[in-house]
């Protein structure tokens, strides 16, 4: 489906804009007649509708009317058939048109993109296009496929036709043309000189004798420095235009030949200019290709590029990878600021022409300029090439003039030849006197004509000076500004798999990134210093040692020397509080005043060691970008500091957030690096809970596993009280992931702790998780036994809840024994334990033990009582912590109502905590939810959700774990398919689920619908035969839902000329059973029965009653199958009002249609479209 505000792509296409070609979802259609092919190509190139008149006298002027229009008819309903698209015309009095919300056609997409922007003074000026502009102009390209519009079509026989395509392609010419040169144009101005020259050579395909645009790609072609593709391209010019031009090659293209040939010769015998810079070859380049292509444009557009990051982002490395990628050298000159202590004027300038100037440079000089450079270093010797110092002071008066002159003549010497690449670095440390130089070449223009000045910075460093003189730029001089982001976590690992030669693991790769903020030069530093120690890179974790190298411990110290005591006081706490913290902790922790503050914080953020984070948010942060800077800070606190500042922490974010759940591992953090171990260990606690509600096992179990581990520092009064907390909390969310490992760690540490210290309590809880250890593995037996072992220590104490769970616990094991009836006592024996519920753990347990007496109850055919139970079970879950009692209790609520036959009932409750179940990974209550949905979709009719959900009951879960929901599965798919009529499919998937032992109540229901089925294919014998051992079995069990219901069915099988009288009052007590029972649908089963047994007496007006009855008490209920099965009766009643068997057979009609509607998917449509053809 297409998606909402947006329109489907027709299957059916046209293209005009080249050679032409018609295609329906991808493929070629073929027209065979090329005046057929010709009447499509001009109605798809028409936006309007046009008249069967003009059609004709286009076509076949010489022809009578009626005979065109004959033609006309015949020609259109031939390319309907060919197109296989009745409808792609329309017709309306006496004009035609193609219907363009059924076909697309590219002329019609190029109009809406060109017309508008044809004439607008973007189209018409010159210089950088918006980029949306750029980008629907390249759109419209992309859609010619050639030069000419309809190209190589031809139809001699229509003068009108061929006038109509060179009309139109004349307009499609022109404005193509029109968009080529301007798309080249914005690409030259940008600096993308290569694809300009795409552009301009797509113009020559068509206009090969454009002398301006041959002048172009030839200007282009040098400025690139690709002679030898320049001069390839002028001998092809030559021959061409000596073949097809009088006078040969112009005057403009010889002139550039001339130019060409000497540049050429003059490259060649140039050597390129050394890189002069920070030696960087040994460090890898990553990333930074977008960084990479705007430097090539502007070197190719000239002007001014200003980059600017942090130390260590890699900039002077960028400008350098930037240079080695040029195919030909520019003349080059480095030049680099020096600290404004050690600085004289014009410093960074002079020691950038000492290293590249050439003494036969030098020797050539002008004479005037000699005299200013000799005026203005006195110490300088024409025979030698060296400048020296500059002593301003002892210069003549106004020496300005005469240095920016000489300076400014000796560069445009240098760059005659060749353009002229000027870097900058450190710029921030630039002295005066040379930004003003700076301008005075802005003023000129001077790079705008001959080269790139590339000015680096750091962010951390401020120079006023080179701040105004970077505005002025960027206002008159177009200057570019290029920022240096620090790697991603992509760059960082691709890094590190560079300068390793390995991966690392992902832990690692986190780690790094998040010491280093992705700073390329603490990365390669870092790098360093894990190469020389022993760690194994793949299998890193957070909690192996991460060194933190020299180098940036003295970056660190010489960073934080120089800062004032007020500031790095703000720092040491600012350490302390994280990588990340609001400004309001920080002033709650220091006792200064605002101001001082305030000047600490852009001192820090100066320094580079804090950065702000601003932006929409209502609060401000402030960040360490490299989290090494914070633990080196942190390493030199001393202990009684590191203490102190960490409670001062915790107290500032009380009293900014108070106790929130969300900031609770922060807490916990900061409590035990202060020591506080007690109070971390309750945070770690809290944490964990807080974790479970936003769904994040990862979290939950590393907040609970932080507060085990502190359990051996807890003071010894409440180290037992804490860690029955901890059991109580970890071993609920780990029992309820099925994780048997660490369920059986923790309780066996709770063990330990309990028998040391001689505790009961701790004991009980601790025996009795061991027994859900065991239920967890399926060792039953062991589990009972450890559970009533848990009572026993338990009984010696006044613990209530602990009671009741354990009561819940074993009653489940009763269960999975199929001692369904024991099962049941221990449930009712826990519940009548003295309940206080008042307390929150109580009231939990409470949750637990009535939730799963329900289930049970539901299994024994109590299903009212169930829901009784349940509804307390859902509505008292509600007030406890635990999610997943919440899903618990509704669940086996919407089992409860199942049972009782509120179908709509039960599918609500089920998805009101279906997602809550999937997002707390509860496999096997979603499962077990999945089951009671297909059940219930399969009674309402809903075919399709049912299957869906029966078989995602089991897809991708572990078999061990969902015995008893495959065996239950067995059942469901059995049932829909016995109900569709295919009896031989059913019947194997019960003789499956019957495979298990006959004590368990899903085999069972599939041992007793196995026998229903055998009866259903005429086997009554052994049908009936297996249905009475199924129910004896199930009496034995006490699993009554199986054994009313088959007690209602066995007396018709058992006897099949059985009378409607001995019928009902055989089966009324078990009737009257279930109904008292709340069984919802057990009534209407045996009417059912009663009624057909009546329709074959011949009791027809009676069994009509019945048959009534039941259709109207169906509806009620919403059970669909018993609702068709009694109108499928009446309709083949033998009555005399034909109307009254119209209206059931319609009734019948819609119900069949609604369950179809809900039965589209294989393997039930098939079955069902069968199953509708037999009912």
């Amino acid at each position: 489906m297409t998606p909402t505000g947006q329109t489907e792509t027709p299957q059916l296409k046209i293209f005009l804009l080249g050679p032409p070609m018609v295609t329906r979802a991808g493929q070629i259609v073929r027209i065979n007649r090329r005046e057929q092919r010709a009447g499509l190509y001009y109605l798809a190139g028409r936006t309007e509708p046009v008249s069967r008149t003009e059609i004709c006298y286009i076509f076949w002027p010489d022809d009578p009317e009626e005979v065109a229009r004959k033609k006309l008819r015949e020609g259109l309903s031939r390319l309907r058939s060919a197109l296989n698209a009745p409808d792609i015309f329309i017709t309306h009095n006496d004009f035609v048109s193609l219907d363009i919300n059924r076909v697309y056609v590219d002329a019609h997409e190029y109009n809406k993109i060109v017309l508008p922007l044809l004439n607008s003074s973007q189209l018409t000026g010159n210089g950088i296009l918006p980029e949306w502009i750029y980008a629907q102009l390249r759109r419209a390209m992309e859609l010619c496929r050639g030069h000419q519009f309809l190209q190589n079509v031809t139809l001699h026989k229509s003068t009108g036709f061929e006038n109509w395509m060179s009309l139109t392609d004349q307009s499609f010419t022109f404005s193509r043309e029109k968009i080529l040169e301007r798309l080249a144009e914005h690409c030259i101005a940008l600096g993308n000189i290569d694809e300009a020259i795409i552009w301009l050579g797509k113009i020559t395909t068509f206009d090969q004798l454009n002398t301006d645009v041959n002048y172009l790609i030839l200007n282009c072609l040098r400025e690139l420095r690709r002679f030898k593709e320049a001069q390839d391209y002028l001998t092809f010019l030559n021959q061409f235009y000596q073949a097809n031009q009088l006078g040969g090659l112009p005057e403009i293209l010889k002139e550039m030949n001339n130019r060409v040939q000497r540049e050429a010769h003059e490259i060649s015998a140039d050597q390129p200019d050394k890189w002069l810079g920070e030696k960087t070859e040994s460090i890898p380049f990553v990333g930074r290709n977008d960084l990479l292509v705007r430097l090539n444009n502007a070197y190719h557009r000239k002007g001014l590029v200003h980059i600017t990051g942090e130390s260590g982002s890699g900039k002077t490395r960028l400008v350098h990878e930037f240079y080695s990628r040029l195919e030909y050298s520019p003349r080059f000159l480095f030049c680099s600021g020096k600290p404004m202590i050690s600085s004289t004027p014009y410093a960074p300038i002079v020691d950038g022409l000492n290293e590249l100037v050439t003494e036969k440079e030098w020797l050539s000089l002008p004479d005037e300029i000699k005299i200013n450079l000799h005026s203005l270093y006195p110490a300088i010797k024409f025979s030698e090439k060296r400048l020296s110092p500059i002593i301003i002071e002892k210069l003549p008066d106004n020496p300005l003039v005469r240095i920016h002159k000489a300076l400014y003549s000796l560069l445009k010497i240098m760059a005659e030849k060749k353009p002229l690449v000027m870097v900058l670095d450190i710029a921030e440390w630039c002295d005066e006197a040379t930004i003003q130089f700076l301008a005075y070449l802005n003023d000129r223009q001077f790079f705008k004509n001959f080269g790139l000045l590339i000015l680096i910075s750091r962010t951390e460093r401020r120079n006023p000076a080179l701040e105004e003189y970077l505005d002025r730029s960027l206002l008159s001089s177009n200057l570019e500004r290029m920022v240096l982001e620090p790697f991603t976590l992509e760059e960082t690992s691709q890094l590190i798999s560079m300068t390793l030669g390995k991966t690392v693991s992902a832990d690692l790769l986190k780690k790094i990134q998040s010491q280093t903020g992705g700073n390329p030069y603490l990365l390669i530093e870092t790098l360093k210093a894990l190469d020389l120690y022993t760690i194994d890179f793949s299998t890193y974790s957070e909690t192996d040692h991460f060194p933190i190298p020299a180098s940036i411990r003295a970056i660190v110290k010489e960073k934080t020397r120089v800062l004032a005591v007020s500031t790095r006081q703000v720092l040491s706490s600012a350490a302390i509080l994280g990588r990340r913290f609001q400004s309001q902790m920080l002033e709650k922790m220091v006792k200064i005043d605002f101001e001082t503050m305030i000047s600490a914080l852009e001192e820090l953020q100066q320094a580079g060691i804090l950065t702000g984070i601003s932006g929409s948010q209502k609060v401000s942060y402030y960040e360490f970008p490299h989290d090494q800077f914070r633990q080196v800070i942190v390493e030199d606190l001393s202990p009684a500091r590191n203490r102190a500042l960490h409670l001062a922490a915790v107290q500032a974010m009380l009293e900014v957030k108070g106790e929130v759940a969300d900031q609770a591992s922060t807490y916990a953090w900061h409590y035990e690096q202060a020591g506080e171990y007690a109070k971390a260990f309750s945070a770690w606690c809290a944490a964990g809970r807080y974790s479970r509600t936003c769904f994040s096992k990862v979290d939950a179990y590393a907040a609970y596993q932080r507060a085990l581990n502190l359990l051996h520092d807890l003071p010894p009064d409440i180290s037992p009280v804490l860690l029955r907390q901890l059991l109580l909390e970890w071993g609920d969310y780990v029992y309820d992931q099925y994780d048997d490992i660490t369920c059986e760690k923790l309780f066996k540490t709770g063990l330990e702790l309990g028998e040391a210290i001689h505790d009961p309590l701790l004991i009980g809880i601790s025996i009795s998780g061991l027994g859900r250890v065991a239920e967890m593995r399926n060792e039953v037996d062991e589990g009972i036994e450890l559970h009533n072992r848990a009572l026993f220590f338990l009984s010696k104490i006044e613990g209530t809840a602990e009671k009741l769970e354990t009561h819940a616990r074993l009653g489940i094991l009763y269960e999975l024994k199929d001692d369904y009836l024991q099962a049941k006592e221990t449930f009712l024996t826990g519940l009548k334990i003295d309940n206080n519920f008042n307390d929150p753990q109580i009231l939990d347990a409470s949750v637990n033990l009535k939730s799963q007496l329900a289930i049970l109850n539901c299994m024994l055919g109590f299903p009212a009582q169930a829901e009784s139970e349940a509804s307390q079970a859902a509505n008292e879950s509600r007030l406890i912590n635990r999610l997943s009692g919440r899903v618990h209790a509704n669940t086996s609520l919407a089992m409860a109502q199942y049972y009782g036959g509120k179908y709509q009932k039960s599918l609500q409750t089920a998805f009101s905590v279906y997602k809550l179940a999937e997002k707390l990974n509860l496999d096997w209550w979603v499962s077990l939810l999945d089951i009671t949905i297909a059940k219930n979709y399969l009674v309402v009719g809903n075919l399709d959700e049912s299957w869906r959900h029966l078989h995602h009951a089991i897809e991708n879960k572990d078999p061990g774990l969902l015995h008893k929901i495959i065996m239950e599965h067995y059942v469901i798919k059995g049932d829909i398919l016995r109900l569709l009529g295919d009896f031989a499919a059913a019947e194997e998937q019960y003789r499956l689920g019957a495979q298990s032992p006959l004590t368990e109540l899903q085999s069972l229901e599939s041992y007793f619908a196995l026998g229903l089925t055998l009866c259903q294919r005429n086997q009554l014998g052994e049908g009936v035969k297996i249905i009475q051992d199924a129910i004896d079995r199930a009496e034995n069990l006490g699993l009554e839902s199986v054994s009313l219901t088959g007690k209602i069915l066995l007396p018709a099988l058992k006897n099949p000329t059985i009378d409607e009288i001995s019928f009902i009052s055989e089966t009324t007590p078990y009737v009257d059973e279930l109904k008292a029972r709340g069984f919802g649908s057990a009534g209407l089963t045996a009417a059912l029965v009663a009624a057909g047994i009546t329709l074959r007496s011949g009791a027809s007006d009676k069994a009509r009653g019945c048959f009534i009855e039941i259709v109207e008490k169906s509806k009620k209920m919403n059970h669909c199958w018993n609702e068709l099965w009694a109108v499928s009766a009446l309709t083949s009643l033998q009555i005399n009002d034909k109307e009254q068997i119209k209206q059931y057979q319609e009734q019948k009609k819609q119900i069949l249609s609604e369950m179809a509607s809900h039965a589209v998917k294989a393997p039930l449509s098939i079955l069902f479209k069968k199953f509708s053809k037999t009912i």
